[in-house]
């Protein structure tokens, strides 16, 4: 495994589930704690999410980062 700062480095554990009620399921904490994070970046960091079964949530998150704009 890479060794990052803490600072730079976000682990949350949940699963790839839709209902609310299961017990791996994602909670609000773990959506609050992953816009902190976010939100917390340099605008230029580099940001690599992973999701074991490369199905899920990812791109909420990433969503979060504004982008430049390119092209006409």
């Amino acid at each position: 495994m890479i060794e990052l700062p803490a600072d730079r480095h976000l682990e949350l554990l949940f699963g790839d589930v839709t209902d609310p009620d299961e017990a791996d399921a994602a909670k609000l904490s773990h959506i609050e704690q992953a816009f902190a994070f976010v939100d917390g970046l340099p605008q230029d960091a580099h940001v690599l999410i992973h999701c074991l079964r490369g199905i899920g949530r990812s791109d909420g998150a990433d969503a979060r980062r504004p982008r430049p704009l390119y092209g006409t």
